[in-house]
């Protein structure tokens, strides 16, 4: 059966954002223009799984894709199927979509989906607010499910987690890894990259403990299509991965074709458990900022913030560095090991044309010490930096 739905849709030069106000107010898709690919996972079926904190009677989750937000409680709430009401506001910084899930007897959320002129990044606000008289706990999440690019995620997405260590959350039973609430080490764990698809087996979700930096991201190394996330990580300390392993019999649960998707979760929750859920008071509320981009064609994913992402790697008897920006640039990149620089490059960069070099190493010579790869803008202050003590694989 076909039911269709309302869709608002924002979009300038690099971005299409796609709406949907009547299904939990998600953003179901986010079209990256140069290259036409959409980050978001988009199921072909809406088909209720057994899912989400209530059984599957109560409280049946869609995997619908895109991204949406999981409120008031763990998991994905109760409001990702409900219709959210919206209203639309323009400026010349930014058009803004605010979607509301609208009450006046309950916690109740909004969410500022806003897109600036000539950006490939786009924002989102939420808001949290406790309208009732009594003091309430939430949890609250922003989970955005992706597939880089493809209708199905590749098995050669790699996860850009910056942390030396996690706290795993829920782990399948073919997955080899240990139990609830465990930490372990990142992304090694016994002689396998766990930042690599093809790693999983089963089911893995975990969270960060400690956050040592201001984004995570993915990259999909088939379709050459990454996604980054720039939060404050003191605001929203919340981080949280999650996929279903390449030998997963759960496909059928939530879709008919078998394709697959990672949750990219995060928000001001610390963890799912009890211990973590958070406060408001009668009238209270709670808001902050982050921005998303998809970018092209560098590599990987090492380093991000709103205005840059960097990649740096070797191959074989060669460095690889990459430069992807959220708005044209113009610039310069600079490759140092320790005191030394080896590359300077002036480059106008733009979110559809990303600045890829490969410097050739003499063979077998040793690349040791601090590496720095820099994105200086044309006044000279960094726009990006990202430094390594990095040795061949």
């Amino acid at each position: 059966m076909l039911r269709p739905f309302r869709a608002v849709i924002l979009e300038n030069a690099y971005l299409q954002l796609t709406i949907l106000p009547e299904l939990g107010g998600r953003i179901y898709e986010c079209v990256f223009k140069p290259t036409g690919q959409n980050i978001f996972y988009r199921n072909r079926v809406l088909k209720p799984t057994p899912w989400g904190p209530l059984t599957r009677e109560q409280n049946w989750w869609l995997a619908a894709g895109g991204m949406e937000w999981a409120f008031p409680v763990d998991e994905h709430g109760y409001e990702w199927g409900l219709p959210w009401s919206y209203s639309i506001e323009r400026s010349a910084s930014e058009t803004t979509v605010t979607v509301e899930d609208s009450t006046e007897t309950r916690p109740r959320v909004s969410v500022e989906i806003g897109l600036p002129p000539d950006t490939a990044y786009f924002v989102i606000r939420p808001r949290i607010e406790n309208p009732t008289g009594s003091v309430i706990s939430y949890q609250y999440w922003t989970n955005a499910m992706l597939s880089l690019g493809s209708p199905s995620m590749s098995a050669n997405t790699e996860f850009v987690y910056p942390t030396r260590e996690v706290v795993v959350h829920s782990a399948g039973p073919s997955s080899g890894l240990p139990g609830e609430r465990t930490t372990m080490g990142w992304a090694m764990w016994q002689e396998r990259d766990r930042a690599w698809y093809y790693n999983w087996v089963d089911w893995f979700s975990f969270f960060i403990p400690q956050r040592t930096q201001d984004f995570v991201g993915a990259f999909n190394h088939e379709t050459e299509l990454g996604v980054a996330r720039i939060f404050p990580r003191q605001q929203v300390p919340g981080v949280k991965l999650f996929a279903w392993g390449q030998e997963s019999p759960y496909t059928f649960e939530y879709t008919d074709d078998g394709s697959q998707y990672f949750e990219i979760w995060g928000g001001p929750n610390r963890t799912f458990w009890p211990e973590d859920d958070n406060n408001l008071g009668p009238g209270e509320s709670r808001r902050w900022s982050e921005c998303w981009y998809p970018f092209q064609q560098i590599g990987g994913l090492d380093f991000a913030n709103r205005d840059a992402a960097s990649s740096l790697a070797f191959l074989e008897e060669a460095l690889q560095l990459g430069v992807a920006t959220t708005y044209p640039q113009e610039g310069t990149v600079v490759l140092d090991l320790g005191e030394e620089e080896l590359y300077r490059q002036e480059e106008s960069i733009s979110p559809g044309r990303p600045h890829v070099h490969q410097l050739p190493l003499p063979p077998g010579s040793p690349v040791e010490g601090l590496v720095s790869l820099t994105y200086l803008g044309s006044d000279g202050e960094v726009v990006a930096r990202y430094q390594s003590d990095m040795l061949p694989p």
